[in-house]
């Protein structure tokens, strides 16, 4: 049986849901983590199941141990636009199900420990300004140029200089995760990329946040980078699932 969640009633569920999703912490590490910073909503939840929503960027995860559990409690969520499920034989079932026509599987890499790491460059992390948005928009085509500029006007955007020039940027996506990481070219092979990431994980773990990133599974630099730095890897993956333009 699946039980949504109407408003003010997630309290006297919460414990369930938690318990449920710390069976596999790394693989449902979003969800947990915007339950435990108070900015996750369980929309519906089951045995072997739960649908939690993040209440700042609206991105909601599907977690089930089976795509019957997985559909059900989908009928708690009508016509998002986008969606993380960490049941990838349920990504297919639940596509059709919501009109879904684009999928992104990730592996999760998760810093477990609480120590910062060595910071053994001089390059520093600072906020990037406005101004600077239309160069990463050259680099980086994920987001519009109208989105990366309304990413940095929410600090969520940091550039790493170099002996005071730009070398590249980092940040963090809106469901909280690590990247976005970028090193401009005269700069690359210099341990930079490594330096920025390091930092933006200890800031991370400074606002009192767990470091995590998704990597896709044929972005071998990525990976190697990940694992350079001490990431835990997640072997199962998670798929944003989402509505192509």
């Amino acid at each position: 049986m699946v039980r949504n969640n109407p408003e003010g009633g997630r309290a006297a569920e919460e414990a369930g849901v938690l318990a449920f999703l710390k069976k596999e912490p790394l693989l449902r590490v979003q969800a947990l983590e915007w339950m435990r910073l108070g900015r996750g909503k369980v929309l519906a939840q089951a045995e072997g199941g739960a649908l939690v929503l993040d209440t700042e960027s609206g991105v909601p995860m599907l977690c089930a141990e089976d795509v019957d559990t997985a559909l059900r409690l989908l009928d708690a969520l009508p016509n998002p636009d986008i969606l993380v499920c960490d049941l990838e034989e349920a990504d297919g079932a639940v596509m059709r199900r919501l009109g879904l026509t684009g999928r992104a599987p990730y592996h999760n890499y998760v810093y477990l420990s609480d120590m910062p790491l060595p910071e053994e460059t001089d390059v520093r992390l600072l906020p990037l300004p406005l101004s600077e948005a239309e160069r990463v928009s050259r680099h980086y085509h994920i987001h519009t140029l109208g989105e990366l500029r309304e990413i940095i006007r929410q600090g969520r955007l940091m550039g790493g200089y170099a002996g005071g020039e730009l070398a590249g940027f980092i940040g963090w996506h809106e469901e909280g995760s690590i990247g976005m990481l970028h090193v401009f070219g005269p700069y690359r092979r210099k341990g930079y990329g490594r330096a920025m990431e390091a930092r933006l994980i200890n800031l991370t773990l400074a606002q009192g946040r767990r470091p995590f990133g998704q990597v896709g599974a044929d972005n071998d630099a990525s990976r190697r980078l990940q694992e350079g730095l001490g990431l835990t890897r997640c072997e199962k993956t998670v798929s944003w699932l989402f509505r192509e333009e």
